[in-house]
């Protein structure tokens, strides 16, 4: 099995054997051999062929079965260029992607565009960030995660609209994957796998809290010959194996856990990942939970001059707050408190400071009394 993770690599994993990654594919980076933020990843069964969706370089990356790049797709000026390709689905000559410009891409394996599929909207084949998809080998017909949408749309095989369903269960699905007897969907707000009949009437929930699934942010995953089922945890960069009554066989570690980018001193994407939690809609209820990621969030701005992505998150976060201003005053509070701090430490620190650095932490201290106002 080939899985991304937030280290910006592709693993290869043989979880039947129960080792540790056996490949790895890739650093961080806009070349052709590098990626950034990859999603998802297919394999063309009958080359070996790895696809995988380079986010952060738009594009779509096509690597052979030892991780050695052959080509790339989806970057180049015109109608079928990308914009954060996120899922992919593969069946024989052709290539389906979502991307986050509310559409799906329909490209040959080749790399050749063919045509766009949707638009944004709640209307039939129009999307609001789509994410996995997956096609059905037996009729061709598209299974499409409409996440903010909170359903799944099939699409035929000529990629016209067919129906919806999901709605009154499904909160930001995030993948889909079939076998003969169910639909499987990933269900990342509700943290559960959902199981329908090819009815579209919901068969069974399997809840990940506590007893079950025990996962903290699932975002892609897989179903083998065996019915196994093997789920990425984004929060604990991690694979984990299911049998088919769902009990945990055992968890594979694939790099630092989410988050982690400091220790590889990659601080802009540790910023970044914790302000696509405090703008993902689906956070928007635990405001307790993003309290936490905001006080990380800031204090990584200040150690790094980032005054404007401070002002941007706390903005943020008070939309979050707007029922909880007391919760918003005392992060605020702590935000500043931790500013003056190391201003402090840096005028008494006997290591020269650069006057922009200094007006950098004035900047952070100024910018935000303001917003204390309720």
């Amino acid at each position: 099995m080939a899985t991304a993770n937030t280290l910006d690599r592709i693993f290869s994993v043989d979880y039947k054997s129960k080792i540790q990654p056996i490949v790895s594919v890739c650093t961080w980076g806009k070349g052709l051999e590098n990626l950034r933020r990859p999603r998802g990843v297919t394999i063309d069964i009958s080359t070996g062929d790895i696809y995988v969706a380079d986010s952060g370089n738009n594009c779509v990356k096509v690597f052979d079965c030892n991780g050695k790049i052959m080509f790339k797709f989806g970057d180049e000026e015109g109608e079928g260029k990308m914009n954060h390709p996120d899922g992919l689905a593969l069946c024989r000559d052709r290539i389906l992607i979502s991307q986050r410009t509310d559409c799906i891409l329909n490209y040959q394996v080749n790399g050749k565009f063919i045509s766009i599929i949707g638009k944004p909207g709640k209307g039939e084949s129009e999307f609001d960030y789509p994410r996995g998809l997956t096609i059905d080998e037996s009729n061709g017909e598209v299974y499409i995660c409409d996440s903010h949408n909170h359903r799944i749309q099939i699409l035929s095989k000529e990629l016209t609209y067919k129906t919806q369903f999901g709605q009154e269960n499904l909160k930001y699905p995030l993948d889909v994957k079939l076998t003969k007897e169910f639909i499987y969907i990933l269900d990342l707000s509700n943290l559960c796998l959902h199981l329908y009949n090819y009815n579209l009437n919901l068969h069974k929930s399997i809840i990940s809290r506590g007893i079950g699934l025990q996962l903290n942010c699932p975002y892609y995953f897989y179903i083998d010959n065996s019915n196994n089922i093997l789920i990425t945890d984004y929060y604990s960069n991690s694979l984990s194996i299911f049998n088919s009554q769902f009990d945990l066989i055992y968890k594979i570690s694939i790099g630092y856990p989410t988050g982690e980018f400091i220790e590889v001193e990659k601080y802009g994407d540790a910023i970044e990942v914790l302000f696509d939690v405090l703008w993902n809609k689906r956070h928007r209820d635990k405001v307790n939970e993003q309290s936490l990621v905001i006080i990380k969030f800031c204090q990584l701005c200040v150690d790094h001059g980032k005054t404007i992505s401070a002002k941007d998150g706390l903005c943020q976060f008070r939309v979050i707050c707007s029922q909880s201003l007391d919760l918003f005053h005392s992060v605020v509070e702590k935000f500043l408190n931790y500013s003056n701090e190391k201003l402090a430490l840096m005028h008494s620190s006997a290591q020269t400071r650069s006057a922009q650095e200094k007006s950098v932490m004035l900047d952070l201290v100024e910018i935000v009394p303001f917003m204390m106002v309720s």
